[in-house]
């Protein structure tokens, strides 16, 4: 049994590296694969592309209006790492809209809902297109969820999303460990990223 590393990463065009966006995302995948041979690799890498940037069925369209590149790694090589696999769609697209720090949030767990059990993807930003609200919409948390789905059913039989453990945890789960995620939940609060958040470009003093 493999376990494959994805890094999502998403940018608009003329963005500067820091306001790229990276998520990363986990799958074990059996051997009956044939292995990770590079077209095994490969295709996984596509599918991850697939999901993120508005291809897969249903669509997750968040991300439609902006780069993804996907780069796949096993968790078996030493570090660092060799890159096992890339994929990217090209879109042209400029953020405009909602504050780039607004997050829907993509909650998941694994046979039980406690710390070290559960994760969360936190996509965005949003653009002008997309509507933000008081609270997150039905129409965004519907989208969210389709990724979740997306994620699930990636592969075969024989490939799983997973959570991973970099550490021992008091939940039973060794270093280096994985659970299958199998329970997705999007609410209708917003995740706030502050590391995403724009730089002062003026600003307004008194002084007495």
């Amino acid at each position: 049994m493999a376990l494959l590393r994805s890094l999502v990463t998403t940018f608009f065009d003329n963005a500067v590296t820091r306001d790229y966006v990276t998520n990363t995302v986990y799958h074990t995948v059996g051997q009956g694969l044939g292995g990770l041979d590079p077209v095994d690799a490969q295709n996984h890498a596509n599918e991850i592309r697939d999901a993120f940037s508005g291809t897969g069925s249903p669509a997750f369209t968040m991300y439609t209006d902006r780069h993804v590149q996907v780069r796949v790694y096993d968790m078996a090589d030493a570090e660092p790492r060799p890159e096992i696999a890339y994929a990217e769609k090209i879109v042209a697209g400029s953020h405009s809209g909602a504050p780039s720090e607004l997050a829907v949030v993509l909650s998941y767990y694994t046979d039980r809902n406690i710390v070290g059990r559960r994760g969360r993807l936190f996509l965005g930003p949003l653009n002008g297109n997309q509507n933000v609200t008081w609270r997150v919409g039905d129409t965004l948390q519907q989208d969210a969820i389709h990724l979740g789905n997306l994620l699930f059913n990636i592969g075969g039989e024989n490939v799983a999303h997973v959570l991973y453990h970099a550490k021992a945890n008091h939940h039973g789960a060794a270093a280096g460990s994985s659970n299958v995620i199998n329970h997705y939940w999007v609410g209708n609060s917003w995740g706030i990223v502050h590391s995403r958040g724009e730089r002062v470009t003026s600003r307004v003093t008194a002084n007495h």
